[in-house]
């Protein structure tokens, strides 16, 4: 019996019509008029800081002339701890109001609210000092909330007024950023909080798509020693074909009857294996330093980061579904609706772009990995199958399992939208 699965993991973000998120700026307020807009994977910023008011005043002490010389830093904040809405200007932009960047995939800049960044040592093990963000190179290089480290900063034009429209694969979406706050840093050697707003769910509905990540392509891991067609492909749009029969090889393994699948170091592995063919692969791809079971990352210390022995297991912390930066990025079954099985052939496709996968290119030579999912007391991996990641170059016009997949589920996709 062929069992087929189509997980469309985003298609109730599709279904809900998602709201943007805004921080409004009154010039009665903080001086500055204007809004800060998130939209799908899309951020705008259209600011006018021509009020006398700031020319007069300047911000918490620094003059006009020095905060906005150099451009203006800005940054998403973890909290906005204020009884109204308001947007402010000065002092009441601290830490005691908006915390720290919001920084969940451990980059930890100077200004991190993460609670493991720091001096680099014990539970602050990841220094600060460290942090030398490549946006463009490496995603998970840069906190996902310091926007100006991503796009630079803001340069005032001759009319005092400030413009940004930025769109990326990693960027946040609208509902990722509620409770949050968005603050404005002068670009003096102290950075002092310019002014700042909360953002809030705006009357708009998200108009605009996640864009594909900046390389086009897809990589492929090819399962031989399994079934015909098993294999796994990952697309610069975010989508995961999984196409798997693996019931000759799952029949002598006794450890587990489904199957996560995800990213691991190579190893020692030259080439396709099954089972204890797999041994050479020890290590889980963590790049953000999430420490599922098996994570290769120096952070990681009996899969708690910093050694934190307070810290919940990992299949605890790991929830996609409610927050899409809990997971590791290299544990792509974390972001299927269930394990992978092996009772016929398991085919399923999650549905980009809101996977957050690793940039595919960047994956070539590593190894993708099928294996029983973690149990207290594991020391090995107890592989299904592995096979190397490779630059995936089917010939356009035809198809295939997993391409057909995809078809399917883009067809359901638009199905659901029209519906909504």
């Amino acid at each position: 019996m062929k069992l087929i699965t189509v997980a469309c993991v985003n298609l109730l973000l599709l279904a809900k019509a998602a709201k943007q998120y805004v921080a409004t700026f009154a010039e009665g307020n903080s001086g500055v008029a204007g809004t800060v807009t998130v939209d799908m994977g899309q951020l705008v910023i259209d600011l006018d800081l021509s009020a006398t008011i700031l020319s007069d005043e300047g911000f918490a002490g620094v003059s006009f002339a020095d905060c906005t010389a150099g451009g203006l830093s800005y940054h998403i904040h973890e909290k906005w701890d204020h009884s109204d809405s308001n947007d402010i200007r000065g002092g009441d932009c601290g830490a005691t109001y908006t915390a720290g960047h919001w920084d969940p995939w451990q980059a930890c800049g100077k200004a991190s609210g993460n609670d493991y960044c720091g001096d680099g040592t014990n539970l602050t093990c990841i220094p600060t000092s460290a942090y030398n963000p490549d946006f463009s190179a490496d995603p998970f290089s840069a906190e996902v909330g310091d926007w100006s480290a991503k796009y630079s900063k803001l340069e005032l034009t001759t009319e005092s007024k400030v413009s940004l429209d930025q769109s990326s694969f990693y960027e946040v979406i609208p509902s990722e950023l509620a409770g949050r706050s968005v603050v404005f840093h002068c670009s003096n050697d102290a950075g002092t909080r310019a002014f700042c707003a909360p953002f809030l769910e705006g009357s708009d509905a998200a108009s605009s798509t996640v864009p594909d990540q900046a390389t086009e392509g897809a990589v492929i891991a090819e399962f031989d020693g399994l079934g015909d067609g098993s294999m796994i492909i990952l697309s610069s749009d975010g989508t995961i074909d999984v196409n798997v029969d693996g019931g000759d090889v799952a029949a002598g393994i006794t450890a587990c009857t489904q199957y996560a699948y995800g990213i691991f170091e190579p190893g020692t592995l030259t080439a396709a294996a099954v089972s204890d063919g797999c041994s050479g692969v020890t290590e889980q791809y963590d790049p953000t330093a999430q420490c599922p079971p098996f994570s290769g990352n120096s952070y990681c210390m009996d899969m708690q980061l910093c050694g934190d022995t307070s810290q919940a297991a990992y299949a605890d912390r790991c929830d996609f579904s409610a927050d899409r930066y809990s997971c590791a990025p290299g544990d792509l079954s974390a972001r299927d609706s269930s394990l992978l099985t092996v009772s016929g052939t398991y085919t399923t496709t999650i549905d980009g772009p809101n996977t957050l996968i690793p940039p595919v290119g960047s994956l070539v030579g590593k190894v993708l990995g099928i294996y029983c999912p973690y149990e207290d007391g594991d020391t090995d991996i107890t592989f299904l199958a592995c096979a190397p990641i490779e630059a995936y170059t089917a010939t356009p016009g035809t198809t295939d399992s997993a391409t057909s997949i995809s078809f399917v589920a883009a067809i359901v996709a638009s199905f659901i939208a029209l519906l909504f």
